[in-house]
C-alpha cells in the first residue's frame, strides 16, 4: 500500500514537472543546479519556437523582465554606463509553507558583440556575496537555443538541510516559467 502511495505521488510530480516543461513549443533539453560549498551552479538548455532576435530583445530589457517571472519586482534602472552597461536593481519574493523572503539584487547587465547577455551581481548591494550570470541565444534547426549559465553565492542563510533543497526548486520553477513566458511574448 506504501509502495503505491509513493508511485502515485511520483507519478502526480512527473505531470506536474512536464505539464509546466512541456507546455507550448519548450523543449527543455537540460536544467541543472548544483551546490558546492556556499556557490549554486546553475545551467539551463532549452529551445523555443520563436527567432533569436526576439528572444534576445526581450530578455535584453530589463523592463520585460516581471513578464517573465511573476515573482519578480518592477526592475529599477539605477545607471547607465558609457560602455553600455546597465546597473539594474531588482528584487524576487520566494514564499515555502510559512517562510517568505525577498531577496535583492544589483546587478550590471550588458549585451555582448556576440549577442550574449551577461551580468554581474554587486556585492554588498545584493542579498549575494558574488554572481555572474550568461545567457547565449542562438539559431537551431529553426527555433531558437537558450542557454543559461549562473554562479552565484548568497549572503542571506538557508536553513539546514531544506535550504538548499527549497532554493534548487525554486530555481528550477523560475527558469521554467521564464522560458515559457519568453516563448509566449517573442512569438511571431
Amino acid at each position: 500500500m506504501r509502495n503505491a502511495a509513493a508511485c502515485l505521488l511520483f507519478l502526480f510530480i512527473v505531470a506536474t514537472v512536464c505539464a509546466s516543461a512541456c507546455a507550448g513549443g519548450v523543449t527543455i533539453r537540460m536544467l541543472e543546479v548544483t551546490r558546492s560549498d556556499d556557490t549554486y551552479v546553475v545551467n539551463f538548455d532549452v529551445l523555443l519556437a520563436t527567432t533569436p532576435a526576439a528572444a534576445r530583445a526581450i530578455l535584453s530589457d530589463y523592463k520585460n523582465w516581471p513578464r517573465l517571472a511573476e515573482n519578480m519586482s518592477e526592475p529599477t534602472l539605477v545607471k547607465t554606463f558609457a560602455d553600455g552597461r546597465q546597473r539594474i536593481r531588482l528584487s524576487f519574493r520566494s514564499c515555502v509553507l510559512f517562510m517568505c523572503q525577498t531577496i535583492r539584487q544589483l546587478k550590471d547587465v550588458w549585451v555582448r558583440r556576440n549577442g550574449d547577455i551577461v551580468s554581474v551581481m554587486i556585492s554588498g548591494e545584493s542579498d549575494f556575496r558574488s554572481g555572474r550570470e550568461r545567457w547565449q541565444i542562438e539559431p537551431e534547426q529553426g527555433r531558437t537555443r537558450v542557454r543559461y549559465h549562473a554562479e552565484f553565492v548568497p549572503s542571506f542563510s538557508l536553513l539546514p538541510l531544506i535550504g538548499p533543497w527549497i532554493l534548487k526548486r525554486e530555481l528550477r520553477q523560475t527558469l521554467i516559467n521564464i522560458a515559457t513566458n519568453l516563448e509566449a511574448l517573442a512569438a511571431p
